[in-house]
């Protein structure tokens, strides 16, 4: 009894913060563009690295497609970090979204009998992120609340993956029933109005410039190299989010019963983010972080055993569990970090080049591993070389 008393009073106190934290003006805008634009992207979420592969382009080539794009990104995000820099950042967010849009438009052109046109998508979608990515971190590291970060990350999780369980479900009858073209257009006539509740309010903003070797010298820095060490480990999250997915894809064998799976397991996740965004915060980033690693590296154990569709649906509810518990505690760590330097900007965009970075090595590396060994054996090297990346998470 006095067990479940003290329960109940535990459980009390986590539904309130969860609930009560009042967040300023710009993270609620932040929260209400990403409403529709997650609607959006989580319609493709799954399926972009699938269409790739039924392109009948090859797995080696699609890791080649990846590693262009990141390499473009790392070369261009000083230049996105430059225009957020000087107009502010919920206006490069609002700049990034028709860009996007112009990506899935370009996508739908592309079939597998006429792929000329595929190649100067990594590029596009390299120049939709220099505008978000920076900005988007920059505006929740700058406005978010210093005790809450854990919490904001939860709405932040439910919003994006909440609101996108409808994506996968409605994403995967759309490609079974009308093809990937149709996907791509209906994706970007959603983001037509994505931009609209960051324009409803003038952001207040001093212009500045942003040298383009500042971010390269914070790297070197002392206290930043813990953070930096540790996000080599989102090498781990290309393999996540581009391979395992076409793996799926050949084991589950149809778009629609794909989008079912993933939906389950996103609504599983984001459940679990507030417990995640709570423990984060009545804890420590690194607390979370040291158990989110070895669980995270223990899915992809189970994903090299998934080699049918009852163990590859726990696989994936496991893998975006521990993303999530993984994700979270690092951003939120991420953004203390970034608001407790004299400059916001520089911290994310140093972040993200890391990452970039840290994919565009994965990438290469799984393109590698995919021209060198039939395809069930790459894929079991591919989920091993993720599992180890994912111990780096825990030098943060």
């Amino acid at each position: 009894m006095v067990f479940m008393t003290v329960y109940a009073g535990h459980a009390s106190q986590f539904l309130h913060n969860a609930f009560s934290f009042k967040a300023k003006r710009q993270i609620r805008e932040l929260y209400a563009f990403l409403i529709v634009f997650s609607l959006a992207w989580s319609l493709i979420m799954i399926f972009e690295p699938i269409f790739l592969y039924q392109l009948g382009i090859g797995v080696p080539l699609i890791a080649l497609y990846y590693a262009l794009h990141y390499f473009l990104y790392v070369v261009l995000m000083p230049l996105g970090g430059k225009f957020a820099a000087q107009y502010g950042y919920e206006r490069s967010l609002s700049v990034s979204t028709p860009i996007l849009i112009g990506y899935f438009l370009l996508l739908s052109k592309i079939s597998p009998g006429d792929t000329a046109l595929l190649w100067l998508a990594p590029g596009l979608l390299a120049l939709h992120k220099i505008f978000y990515w920076p900005a988007y971190h920059a505006n929740f590291s700058q406005y978010s609340s210093e005790g809450n970060r854990g919490t904001e990350q939860s709405w932040q999780r439910v919003i994006v993956y909440g609101i996108g369980v409808i994506g996968p479900l409605a994403g995967g009858f759309i490609v079974a029933s009308f093809g990937f073209s149709a996907l791509f257009v209906i994706t970007a006539l959603t983001l037509v109005v994505a931009g609209i509740p960051l324009l409803a309010t003038k952001e207040k903003f001093v212009p500045r410039s942003l040298p383009y070797g500042d971010v390269w010298q914070l790297m070197r820095r002392k206290y930043a190299r813990r953070m930096f060490l540790a996000s080599w480990g989102w090498a781990e999250h290309l393999v996540h989010v581009v391979f395992w997915p076409i793996y799926l894809f050949i084991v589950i064998g149809r778009a629609d019963w794909m989008g079912i799976v993933v939906a389950v397991s996103v609504a599983i996740m984001s459940a679990w983010g507030f417990v995640v965004g709570e423990l984060s915060d009545r804890r420590t980033p690194r607390f979370v972080l040291r158990l989110a690693s070895p669980l995270l590296s223990f899915t992809y154990i189970l994903r090299m055993l998934s080699g049918v569709w009852w163990v590859a649906l726990p696989a994936d509810a496991l893998g975006r569990i521990g993303n999530t518990t993984m994700e979270i505690p690092f951003i939120a760590r991420l953004y203390r970090e970034a608001s407790r330097s004299r400059d916001v900007l520089t911290h994310v965009l140093a972040f993200e080049i890391v990452l970039a970075m840290a994919k565009c090595a994965m990438a290469l590396v799984a393109g590698i591993v995919f021209w060198v060994l039939p395809m069930p054996l790459a894929f079991i090297a591919i989920f091993f070389l993720a599992g180890m990346a994912a111990w780096l998470y825990r030098l943060l």
